[in-house]
């Protein structure tokens, strides 16, 4: 847990200390603006995955836009905390397995809307069980398998089969249909590496729309044999653009585009990056290398390295409280105390090591919002 140091809202952004994460709340909410925008001209739905930023106070703001349909969360411990914080419709994407954690899903349920995945019988036969028991009803998705070893069952035979037994077990409601592309288009070298990465995520956002249409064409295929889909969820920041031309799909999952981060930042430059952690000049050791305050434990790296705020400054190197940044000149105007500002690599990992975020706008702090989904993994 960080210990807080607030300073009053009027505060100038540099006088806050360091390092923090910093939401620029202008670019947040042209983000929002620009999705939902989107998401309703294809007369679609946004499902915003919430664990991209963690933050209760986005998630409400997410939810005012009538293009949006409830929230997504990874874990039932996300969705016990978002609930407390008063989002009342939650998709959880995620298997829920395990009968004590059944039992905490169906005392949520009371209260809140909630969908979930199964990929098998068993699973759903205990969450029918429990919910009987419980005098709940609980919407179920089933999760279209992308690759082999992956969650997830494979359209066909078996998954017909699930999809007869769904409609009739009591408790559960059979929704529909729900599918992810696992999509590891970065490079190992990291955001500079920007041609690859584009070259990769094309072909990667192809083989996702191929992915979505056999998850398309298996709708198609049970609801000849009698059952219902309502829904087919589908889809993240990175592929949202191809997949909402697809005929059929009803929801898109997508999180990072509300904050944005140096991985989608030369992929989606329709969004813009509302994150950055400021850091602290705290080192000088040469003319081309400067230290920060603003290491693995406050930005993240295990992904990629983050960006820099200055043109020609490459961050080189992070330990576990300091940054390595090195220059293509000659520094001669940074010195020690200065702010330098880092877009994380990846959001969600970053926003995961904050326990909360400052809103900016113009250069002064406007508001402190708690981020209480930190680190619930259960």
């Amino acid at each position: 847990m960080e210990r807080p140091i607030f300073k009053d809202i009027g505060t100038q952004e540099i006088e806050l200390d360091t390092p923090g994460l910093m939401i620029d709340l202008d670019f947040l909410e042209y983000n929002l603006n620009y999705m939902n925008t989107f998401i309703e001209s294809k007369g679609l739905n946004v499902k915003p995955y919430v664990g991209a930023h963690g933050s209760p106070a986005i998630a409400h703001k997410q939810v005012e836009y009538s293009s949006t349909s409830g929230i997504t969360v990874s874990t039932l411990g996300q969705a016990e905390v978002f609930a407390q914080n008063g989002l009342n419709d939650i998709f959880i994407s995620n298997i829920i397995y395990n009968k004590s954690k059944i039992k905490r899903l169906c005392s949520l349920a009371k209260n809140v809307n909630i969908t979930l995945l199964v990929d098998n019988l068993s699973n759903a036969q205990d969450l029918s069980d429990a919910a009987k028991s419980s005098g709940v009803e609980i919407n179920i998705l089933l999760v279209i398998r992308c690759y082999e070893d992956s969650l997830g069952v494979l359209p066909g035979t078996e998954a017909q089969g699930i999809c007869n037994n769904l409609v009739n077990l009591p408790g559960v409601n059979f929704q529909g249909l729900f599918g992810k592309y696992i999509n590891n288009y970065v490079s190992e070298s990291g955001p500079e590496d920007n041609s690859y990465n584009v070259s990769e995520f094309n072909k990667k956002n192809r083989e996702s729309v191929e992915f979505a249409q056999k998850i398309l064409n298996f709708r198609e295929q049970i609801q000849i044999n009698g059952i219902d889909v309502n829904s087919v969820v589908y889809g993240s920041t990175y592929d949202y653009l191809d997949v909402a031309s697809l005929s059929g799909i009803t929801d898109i999952v997508a999180g990072s585009y509300a904050l944005m981060d140096a991985k989608y930042k030369a992929l989606r430059t329709e969004f813009k990056n509302a994150a950055r952690v400021m850091t602290c000049v705290t080192s000088l050791p040469t003319s081309k290398t400067i230290i920060t305050d603003g290491g693995r434990k406050a930005i993240g790296g295990d992904l990629g390295s983050p960006e820099a705020s200055i043109k020609g400054a490459i961050v080189t190197g992070l330990s576990a409280e300091h940054g390595n940044i090195e220059f293509e000149w000659e520094n001669e105007n940074l010195k020690l105390g200065d702010r330098i500002w880092c877009i994380p690599y990846d959001i969600t990992a970053c926003v995961n090591l904050h326990d909360y975020m400052f809103g900016i706008r113009g250069g002064t702090l406007e508001s402190i919002w708690n981020l209480p989904a930190r680190g619930h993994y259960r």
